[in-house]
């Protein structure tokens, strides 16, 4: 997470106080379902969502950077905490034009905030969507 391109979290502070993960520069605003499991929080904000995986592993996906500014105004959740999802499924939808009119940075994080009891191993790639494996999580 030290890749990302905002200053504060370049420093790594975010990275140590939230775990291991990856971020992605979106090219649209739909966010998927990285794995099955059980939604456990949908933000009132809806810019982030958490995922309980059904290997116990606990994923935040954060949108954008300050997006909690925008109060909810540009993002549709289509998940309530409790649902059930399956990889793939749709989550949330962000309106990545509003976000960037708004001054809003809408690079996307996903965070295993039990990082240092993971191993995580990361694919990069310069043009995916949610049919590309992006990484393996894994207990040590």
């Amino acid at each position: 997470m030290k890749s990302f391109r905002y200053p504060s979290l370049q420093t790594g502070v975010l990275y140590r106080a939230l775990g291991l993960g990856i971020a992605v520069n979106p090219e649209d605003g739909m966010v998927y379902a990285p794995c099955d499991g059980t939604v456990s929080l949908v933000f009132p904000t809806k810019h982030a969502v958490g995922i309980t995986s059904d290997t116990g592993v606990e994923v935040l996906i954060h949108i954008g950077i300050d997006t909690v500014q925008l109060e909810g105004e540009g993002f549709e959740a289509f998940v309530a905490q409790g649902d059930r999802v399956k990889q793939g499924d749709k989550l949330i939808l962000a309106d990545l034009e509003f976000i960037r009119k708004k001054e809003k940075n809408p690079q996307t994080m996903m965070i295993m905030p039990e990082g240092a009891g993971l191993d995580v191993r990361v694919y990069p790639a310069a043009r995916a969507d949610h049919r590309v494996k992006a990484a393996d999580v894994c207990r040590k």
